[in-house]
């Protein structure tokens, strides 16, 4: 049985939101309009202070790489903005020991029987010392599903987002045991010895029986090992669960926290024994995501689904986790060309955030702002290259806002150096993180109060 991320990406809708006029010459400055993006020495040099025309819109993230990152998201809930989100986590195991021997001596592998097999999923939080590093939304119980993976994976692979996964049906997890309340902060004691806060899923001890008859138990190697079991893939069944009140764990997965433990037993001599197979850096791994933006607000619903032109005239959506992104749009800035002896002294792109959808759901601590060519690819400003990789894009959540400084790029495209293709903007972290952020567009709330508006200023010198 196969399952899936990736869902159509429909064409979005590109919506025109005008700020201001386009200066089509330098000015002296009539108003203090973008005086705070000028070191006070500079001031003297200011000719002229322009805000430009922007088009904007939402669209479908691509494809995002999502092998060997930490933390493994594993989840599902409802976004009272996005919609549906989910998250599921597919992993190789590895041996803790080289070529462990499960048969004590002077037995065989008939004496041994295997108890339990257990999934111990260890909270990022453990790591990092912060409960609230360890979900992301709500703490609501989810029902847990654990495959058997059909097809083997390699750590030296790429794996992106949306690649099918081909699972062995039925669930590992017991019955009746799927249901988890997920708790960061409980520690818990087994077999009298003190656990990390984690989600612990006991699995059908027929792998595990598996296991111990590669080579009748007299030592096995990775490569037989593999040969018993491919992989695992963690995911949650949304039909049976509130998804309302839950979302996104995170798990951490390179630090050999995660494993799977076998607990087994010579039957001959009563001896109980327990083995670890390790969850790690060094695994094969990678994370599938899905979206339904069937059931998110209005606007964002509009755009992404129903291509609706006139939906996006207040907000724009980005969303890790492979969700959504931004395209920006001068559509004046080569008619810039035709003037001579003026240099761009300094160009911001701000996009203030919508903080009353904030809620439990955090935004990104960062933004990254790419050009695009011709064919839609995108590419490092030379802002990023040239000017020490700083551009800006961090979270100022005091004046609730992220700006972009672009002088250098859009210098280059008044020069005719490098044509205009667009921008694109996307969320840190996109395949280790499900952050997401609203973004006043650049009419928004009200052309009256600019401040509260996507808008570019840029600071003109003459030479």
């Amino acid at each position: 049985m196969t399952t899936s991320g990736k869902r159509p990406a429909l064409r979005a809708a590109i919506f025109f939101l005008t700020f201001g006029a386009l200066c089509m010459q330098c000015t002296k400055p009539e108003q203090d309009l973008g005086i705070d993006l000028q070191e006070e020495d500079n001031l003297l040099s200011v000719q002229g202070i322009d805000t430009f025309t922007i088009r904007s819109y939402t669209i479908l993230e691509d494809s995002v790489r999502s092998d060997k990152l930490n933390p493994a998201m594993v989840g599902a809930y409802v976004d009272p903005v996005f919609g549906f989100v989910k998250a599921g986590h597919v992993t190789e195991l590895r041996l803790s020991s080289g070529n462990p021997v499960f048969v004590p001596p002077g037995s065989d592998r008939s004496d041994l029987v295997v108890d339990s097999l257990v999934l111990g999923l260890s909270f990022q939080s453990n790591l990092t010392g912060r409960a609230q590093d360890a979900h992301y939304g709500n703490l609501g119980p989810q029902f847990f599903r654990v495959y058997e993976l059909q097809d083997s994976l390699s750590v030296d692979s790429q794996y992106f987002h949306t690649r099918d996964v081909n699972f062995l049906e039925p669930d590992l997890v017991l019955p009746g045991r799927n249901m988890v309340t997920p708790n960061p902060t409980d520690t818990s004691t087994i077999n009298g010895q003190d656990v990390l806060p984690e989600i612990r899923l006991p699995l059908d001890t027929e792998i595990g029986e598996r296991i111990l008859s590669v080579n009748n138990g007299n030592g096995i190697t990775a490569t037989q090992f593999v040969t018993a079991i491919k992989g695992l893939f963690i995911t949650v069944d949304e039909t049976m669960m509130n998804p309302f009140g839950a979302g996104i764990i995170y798990f951490d997965t390179f630090s050999q926290l995660s494993r799977v433990s076998m607990y087994y037993r010579n039957t001959s001599t009563e001896e109980d024994f327990r083995y670890d197979f390790f969850i790690r850096n060094n695994s094969g791994k990678f994370g599938v995501f899905d979206h339904g933006y069937e059931v998110a607000e209005d606007a964002l619903r509009r755009q992404v689904l129903m291509d609706d032109l006139e939906a996006g005239n207040r907000d724009l959506y980005v969303q890790a986790i492979g969700g959504t992104k931004l395209r920006i749009e001068l559509p004046h800035i080569e008619t810039l060309r035709g003037l001579t002896g003026t240099a761009i002294n300094k160009a911001v792109l701000t996009l203030p955030i919508r903080g009353s959808a904030l809620g439990s759901y955090a935004p990104p601590g960062n933004l990254f702002v790419f050009g695009l060519n011709e064919n839609g690819d995108a590419f490092l400003l030379d802002d990023q290259i040239d000017g020490g990789g700083f551009v800006g894009g961090a979270l100022d959540l005091e004046n609730g806002r992220y700006r972009f400084t672009i002088t250098r790029y859009l210098q280059q495209v008044i020069n005719g150096t490098r044509p205009f293709n667009g921008l694109e903007i996307v969320s840190s972290g996109a395949a280790f993180s499900a952050n997401r952020v609203v973004i006043n567009g650049p009419d928004y709330p009200d052309p009256a109060t600019p401040e509260n508006n996507t808008k570019l200023e840029i600071i003109f010198t003459n030479y």
